[in-house]
């Protein structure tokens, strides 16, 4: 079972590799490719913009002729966007993308990487500009039609360009593809500037101070977690709170960056020392499991 930790930098392998085809010569598989890959990322993304109550729109066009496979707006953004797909280790090394994206506003392409068989987003790249900027130049390169005609030419789509996957940035997780996409802050970028240039020295502490939920008090300290929730755009400390932990007794694993579990143990101390009692065993199991959980997140960053 996958911990949330994990999830929210699952897109750290992106292979230089794309079109979204999916990894079946029927259309038949092609089309439910795209519609899985689809339907997952709005899943990933829209709960992940849930968490800093920024809900996200989706919109989508009955035909495929301007550029965009979907129109996402959150956090007063509105965003083109084009999914481009291709099986993890692929080999092709560009995209095609019509021109007619440049003329929407904000306009964008999300490159995926993603497992045939789990279908399991794997990676993620990125091509666009700032919130409110229209999509960067796509060059010159002309698209060609795939298959040749009666000559054995391979005429030129014209309204089409070929952007190579060098141009594409390299999305670490969804925090930072919600940052290019709508403006939101990274939670850990946040975290690294709380900490400055002490990050590299609190970070490698992380090892001797995260055993236990007991043990991290001092570490816990270092942030002020109510300063950095606010930073996140979340008020309600306790109900914010609150849910993590319900969920994390639920599941046996606590949701979030490192930034969030770091909070979360920062809140979960203060919590406990004006309860003036101990956890009970059961809640010290899923505390424990916190103060690793932010160990192993630290420890990637």
């Amino acid at each position: 079972m996958r911990t949330e930790f994990i999830n929210y930098s699952m897109y750290s392998q992106i292979s230089d590799t794309g079109s979204y085809k999916g990894y079946s010569n029927s259309s038949v598989h092609s089309s439910l490719t795209e519609s899985l890959l689809e339907y997952r990322f709005l899943a990933e993304m829209g709960a992940y913009l849930a968490r800093f109550d920024s809900p996200m729109e989706v919109l989508r066009g009955d035909v495929d002729r301007s550029g965009y496979d979907l129109v996402l707006e959150a956090n007063g953004v509105l965003r083109h966007v084009q999914l481009k797909a291709t099986i993890a280790g692929g080999k092709r090394a560009n995209v095609t993308v019509n021109n007619a994206l440049a003329l929407k506003p904000s306009g964008c392409i999300i490159w995926m990487t993603y497992d045939p068989v789990s279908f399991l987003i794997t990676g993620m790249r990125w091509f666009g500009g700032q919130p409110g900027a229209p999509l960067p130049s796509t060059g010159d390169r002309i698209a060609r039609h795939s298959k040749a005609n009666a000559e054995g030419i391979k005429a030129e789509r014209g309204q089409h360009r070929v952007i190579a996957g060098g141009k594409f940035d390299r999305m670490s997780g969804l925090p930072q593809l919600a940052g290019r996409l709508f403006g939101l802050t990274d939670p850990d970028r946040l975290l690294l500037d709380m900490l400055g240039e002490a990050a590299p020295t609190v970070i490698l502490e992380a090892s001797l101070a995260l055993g236990s939920f007991e043990e991290s008090i001092h570490f816990a300290h270092l942030i002020d977690g109510y300063g950095l929730l606010k930073q996140m755009g979340c008020a309600d400390y306790d109900a914010w709170l609150t849910s993590r932990r319900r969920s994390a007794e639920a599941t046996g694993s606590w949701t979030g960056t490192a930034a969030e579990l770091w909070t979360a143990l920062f809140l979960e101390h203060r919590h406990w020392r004006f309860a003036g009692i101990d956890p009970a065993p059961r809640q010290a199991v899923v505390l424990n499991r916190l103060a690793r959980q932010l160990y192993h997140a630290l420890s990637a960053m």
